[in-house]
């Protein structure tokens, strides 16, 4: 298994044990349904495609260490905003595109905090 599916596993572990926490609210999936498809349908495939690009396949924990950054981050949201369909939504609709933004750099601070910060910082 790569290191990337590895990381997503993780996350998706540990989402889940937190939305065990929180079994009064509305959705006790929240989280996970918020989260896990942000990252496992667009954060990884871009950052996958990045390190095939960049010859980084198999040296994850440098490429996060050394190499990702602010502008990848960037451009990872904007391949989100570009890429995902919201239900009931123009795809040029600035709606869309500040509540995409925003939802997905809510998934990608979680997925930093309960995986990325533990495994590679």
């Amino acid at each position: 298994m790569d290191k990337l599916q590895e990381l997503l596993d993780e996350f998706e572990e540990k989402i889940k044990k937190e939305d065990l926490k929180n079994v009064d609210k509305d959705d006790p999936n929240g989280q996970y349904n918020f989260c896990i498809p942000k990252i496992k349908n667009y954060f990884i495939p871009f950052i996958r495609e990045n390190l095939q690009e960049i010859n980084y396949i198999g040296r994850e924990e440098q490429f996060f260490q050394s190499v990702f950054n602010r502008e990848y981050l960037i451009e990872a949201t904007i391949f989100y905003v570009e890429t995902a369909k919201t239900r009931g939504v123009y795809d040029d609709s600035k709606t869309k595109r500040c509540n995409s933004i925003n939802d997905f750099l809510i998934a990608f601070g979680k997925f930093y905090e309960l995986v990325l910060r533990i495994n590679f910082v």
